[in-house]
């Protein structure tokens, strides 16, 4: 079994001992930091210290490391020199502790016998704890837990416009708004921003980590604005596409014919047989808490192919910008529920989950945005915070580096503020796509074929009363 404390942090009020981790002070707090978790120890203008945790990239500008951000920074709120940050990771002060912007680094927190502990593990921060993991989730329909719930009764997950606070010996949960009012600018000049910031993120991975870049390529428009950003880079990269038993004929051919049209190296990896001991390694290194197409991935050898001197690009949360559940909800808290309860069948049947839905709205009540729709506030501590982060805590379990990009306060704030007509015509990809690199529209998308037809039809038959339920939440709005 792989140990749970590889790339994992834990950071608690009182001394611990802990196997294969490496004890920091920080103030009155204590820091354990497991094998192969990127540690940068750094001081900020004022001379205080700030601990950086994970994988972390500038987007404002080329040749630039993000400790140069902490380093002409003063003040209190260290979030503020973050802001055009990318990447997976924590940033840890004297008084605080902040998540990158989605919070793919989690911080799953809580407090026992007068101490408190703070980790990006939900199985380590278990162990320690001796807290019970006592939920589960579900493979499909509502397939994570809510946040700021988890699996563990008494373990909460920090929301990523939440903060934790250091003060007398306890911990505070703050609010951390870093979403950005951006309505007012104009679709050119929010493409051509994101354009650049892509660009310098690529730039400065490609200087600063090391490693190689290999990018995760489909035959979609999110994955097709990545790969156009990395050509624009002119940093040196290869793709590759995984097998699995959904793959789009897009999938299959796109991606191939793109890196042909560019004259970049592409693999086309095959999967092995599933290994069940490596699934259940996969399940209990995140403690349950992925159990998504990448558990298969894991325990079918996809990931072998990919060692510690790797950084995996992915494409995910650029649906920021888009139309995410737009046809199954409204955008008025009332309409939201019910449309979302309608359409997860399986969040009618569980307790847990509907107060942990109603705890996340209490939230967004006490902590107003109101330049942002209630669907996209939802994708980003929700779909993203919670789903997409308990997939990229699993990818730890792997010795390659996971980048989604798009993982970037002022990016996401950009997208986030995107305008119902943009996000009809994706106008982030597909302007954006013009500035970068304009013959990568050449090659049309996710084009269906007959075989995804008869792919689509086996799903359907798979779960025939759920599609068909699903369609008329669809049909009904």
């Amino acid at each position: 079994m792989t140990d749970i404390t590889k790339k994992q942090y834990i950071l608690s009020s009182c001394k611990l001992s802990l196997e294969n981790m490496q004890e920091h002070k920080i103030a009155e707090n204590y820091l354990y930091a497991g094998e192969k978790l990127n540690i940068t120890e750094c001081k900020n203008a004022d001379g205080k210290a700030v601990f950086i945790l994970g994988n972390a990239f500038c987007t404002d500008s080329l040749h630039k490391s993000i400790v140069e951000d902490v380093k002409s920074f003063s003040g209190e709120s260290i979030e503020k020199a973050t802001a055009f940050w990318t990447g997976h990771w924590v940033v840890i002060t004297e008084d605080e502790l902040i998540t990158d912007a989605i919070g793919l680094m989690s911080a799953f927190y809580t407090q026992k016998d007068g101490e408190y502990y703070i980790s990006s593990s939900l199985a380590l921060i278990t162990s320690v704890t001796g807290i019970e993991i006592s939920g589960r989730i579900n493979a499909t329909g509502l397939n994570w837990q809510i946040t700021p719930e988890t699996l563990a009764d008494g373990v909460k997950k920090l929301l990523s416009t939440q903060k934790i606070k250091f003060a007398d010996g306890t911990i505070q949960i703050a609010k951390n708004n870093w979403i950005k009012n951006y309505t007012d600018k104009p679709t050119d000049e929010k493409c051509s921003e994101i354009g650049d910031m892509l660009v310098n993120a690529f730039g400065n991975m490609n200087e600063f980590s090391g490693k190689k870049i290999v990018h995760a390529l489909t035959g979609g428009k999110d994955s097709r604005l990545t790969f156009s950003a990395l050509v624009k880079s002119g940093v040196p990269f290869e793709c590759y596409t995984a097998q699995h038993e959904n793959l789009s004929h897009s999938d299959k051919t796109v991606p191939k014919k793109l890196a042909q049209k560019f004259g970049i190296r592409y693999r086309f990896i095959k999967r092995k047989p599933l290994n069940t001991e490596m699934l259940s390694d996969y399940y209990n290194f995140c403690s349950g808490n992925s159990k998504g197409a990448d558990a298969s991935f894991y325990a079918c050898g996809i990931f072998d192919n990919f060692d510690s001197d790797t950084i995996i690009i992915r494409s995910g949360f650029f649906e920021a910008g888009q139309l995410y559940i737009r046809g199954i909800t409204g955008s008025e808290p009332d309409s939201f529920v019910d449309g979302l309860t309608a359409y997860y069948s399986n969040l009618q049947g569980s307790a847990k989950q509907r107060k942990a839905l109603d705890e996340w709205l209490e939230t967004v009540r006490e902590n107003p945005t109101d330049y942002i729709d209630i669907r996209d506030r939802f994708y980003i501590e929700q779909r993203a915070g919670g789903w997409a982060a308990a997939i990229e805590q699993s990818f730890d379990i792997c010795d390659f580096t996971s980048i989604q990009v798009a993982n970037c306060a002022e990016l996401l704030s950009i997208m986030l503020s995107c305008n119902e007509e943009e996000r009809k015509n994706f106008a982030i990809n597909f302007e954006t796509i013009k500035l970068l690199a304009p013959d990568a529209l050449e090659i049309p998308f996710n084009k269906r074929s007959f075989s995804d037809m008869l792919l689509r039809i086996k799903r359907i038959l798979k779960h025939p009363f759920k599609k068909l339920g699903n369609f008329l939440v669809k049909f009904r709005r």
